[in-house]
């Protein structure tokens, strides 16, 4: 943000979905819960994040991603701000390995003395367009990570995938005899539930 700048604020917007980034360099909202970003080819995006949460002072609860962040920078917004719910929309197989390396990151691991990355996660819900792809074998050892970890605050998952190999409730067998609540989607009933995550066009 410009420093001779000062921001516009926005004193009672409490969501919103933003396609171009630039603008958040000269936003404030101080009661803003949730925020949806179309990433596109921007690998930054998240960068603009940090400072305007910072600058607005709000305790933003929700976080969805229209594409997919270096995971490193995911992290890092998930560790300093109390976002509870993350969703993570990809299409392109690009996103589709970042969001692989993401999900090990928030993966608990097994080790004497495990550290939970973002632990105050309750909800995460990951949806994968034509052209994207979702490992469900990672989908699956991270939820099955973060339920079972004391420190961990997750208790449902939801996974879209709009084409292709879908997994069957069968492979979630037992994380659902737990009581772990979980959605699974595929087609169509994916591709409107990825539109309700992202909001279209629900936003104002």
């Amino acid at each position: 943000m410009n420093p001779g700048r000062i921001p516009v604020k926005l004193s009672h917007l409490r969501r919103l979905f933003v396609s171009h980034v630039e603008i958040l360099g000269f936003l404030q909202f101080p009661v803003l819960k949730e925020i949806g970003i179309d990433v596109g080819q921007d690998e930054n995006v998240l960068a603009l994040l940090g400072p305007l949460l910072t600058r607005s002072s709000c305790s933003l609860s929700t976080l969805c991603l229209h594409g997919c962040s270096p995971a490193h920078a995911t992290v890092q917004i998930l560790q300093r701000f109390s976002i509870r719910e993350l969703a993570i929309v990809v299409d392109t197989a690009e996103d589709g390995g970042r969001l692989t390396r993401l999900m090990a990151s928030l993966t608990v691991s097994e080790t004497e003395e495990p550290k939970a990355v973002a632990p105050q996660l309750r909800r995460l819900s990951l949806g994968c367009g034509d052209e994207g792809y979702i490992d469900h074998g990672a989908f699956l050892k991270m939820v099955m990570s973060r339920w079972r970890a004391g420190q961990c605050a997750l208790e449902s998952a939801a996974l879209l995938v709009n084409a292709g190999e879908a997994p069957t409730r069968s492979d979630f067998t037992v994380l659902c005899e737990e009581g772990f609540d979980l959605v699974l989607a595929q087609g169509l009933d994916a591709a409107n539930a990825m539109d309700c995550l992202l909001m279209y066009p629900g936003w104002n």
